[in-house]
């Protein structure tokens, strides 16, 4: 699994948006959001956002749900901080 730490700058309005359509669809992967794109003919990339207070075990519960969910070749997670994932105002 390969964590990643957000960068302010680049990846504030990408989480940020992703959250907002995954709460707007009711999606997550078992109460993670996250984003998605085409990896490649064999299936999708997925990018779980996560905090310091997200745990080992709920990461790996969302990758299980995210690969019993559809064809998906690569996960990786995004640290981020938890107010980019907090409820909207």
């Amino acid at each position: 699994m390969i964590i990643t730490n957000a960068d302010q700058e680049f990846d504030r309005h990408k989480v940020e948006y992703a959250v907002g359509y995954n709460r707007r669809w009711g999606q997550s992967y078992a109460g993670l959001y996250y984003d998605e794109e085409l990896a490649g003919p064999d299936g999708m990339s997925v990018m779980l956002f996560i905090t310091d207070d997200t745990t080992t075990e709920q990461i790996q519960q969302a990758e299980r749900v995210a690969r019993d969910a559809g064809d998906v070749v690569r996960i990786q997670c995004l640290k981020c901080p938890a107010e980019w994932l907090a409820e909207e105002k």
